[in-house]
């Protein structure tokens, strides 16, 4: 949208200062499940997802941070280096019913 646009979108990327939990930065995981029907074919998409023509794709065309391959992030975003985290125990965020109640009340669900 922004290329688009020209570059003249009314939003853009913040980034919470001082440890925010809004600056909370999580990785997405991949896996394959033991009763996989074709484990082979989810191995390869996981190779190429981790290989540099996959990052590729997530840095320059979903402006996700490349977590291997050698691939550069967008210079739009902030350096991983610079984005000062929350210090936070995920191990205590469990309250599940909680957050769905809460995603129910805003009308996310």
């Amino acid at each position: 949208m922004q290329s688009q646009s020209g570059n003249a979108l009314a939003a853009a990327n913040y980034y919470p200062a001082d440890g925010d939990v809004g600056a909370l930065i999580n990785i997405a995981g991949v896996g394959i499940l033991k009763t996989a029907k074709n484990s082979s074919a989810a191995q390869r998409l996981i190779e190429y997802m981790l290989s540099t023509e996959g990052q590729r794709y997530f840095a320059e065309q979903t402006y996700e941070y490349p977590l291997s391959g050698g691939v550069q992030p967008d210079p739009r975003l902030k350096p991983l280096s610079e984005i000062k985290t929350p210090d936070i125990d995920l191990n205590q965020l469990r309250d599940l019913q909680g957050t769905l109640q809460l995603l129910r009340e805003v009308g996310a669900l």
